[in-house]
């Protein structure tokens, strides 16, 4: 059985929304934590009559736009290590 532990801020929400775009598979993801926003987005090509070749491109188009995701939040989280650093020298 999983403990808890005190929480700060919400739980992120994540949602994904995939949608076909200029001969695109096309993944939008959001990320809703602490009152913020962040949105990756991710496309592949989109070969409509290969329907094996759309779900290798719905994955590909996702795993961009998670990644798109997880950049923005690494660069957030290391401009709030600099802000603390700098505090905490001064």
């Amino acid at each position: 059985m999983p403990t808890s532990s005190p929480r700060h801020g919400d739980d992120p929400v994540v949602t994904i929304v995939f949608d076909e775009y200029n001969h695109h598979n096309r993944a939008v993801a959001r990320v809703h934590w602490n009152g913020t926003t962040v949105v990756g987005r991710g496309l592949s090509r989109l070969d409509a009559d290969d329907e094996a070749e759309r779900r290798v491109g719905e994955k590909l188009a996702l795993a961009r736009a998670l990644s798109h995701v997880v950049r923005q939040l690494f660069t957030d989280a290391a401009i709030d290590i600099e802000a603390i650093a700098t505090v905490r020298s001064a």
